[in-house]
């Protein structure tokens, strides 16, 4: 899941914004240097392993905490 973490409130609080990190790729928007609205609907998201085994243990360790 992917979260903002809202640091500038009274009550430090974390908001969700996705349920994937995928689904967050996906409603990226993005714009040239032009702020013309680039069309990303065919931008797909690959994960090596060596990201997958970080992501891993980054997930192992807090949930340790």
């Amino acid at each position: 899941m992917i979260y903002y973490f809202h640091h500038e409130s009274d009550n430090e609080r974390l908001i969700k914004i996705y349920d994937s990190f995928d689904v967050f790729l996906k409603n990226l928007v993005v714009y040239d240097e032009e702020n013309q609205k680039i069309n990303t609907d065919n931008i797909e998201a690959n994960y090596t392993e060596k990201f997958i085994e970080l992501v891993k243990k980054w997930k192992d360790k807090d949930s340790i905490s």
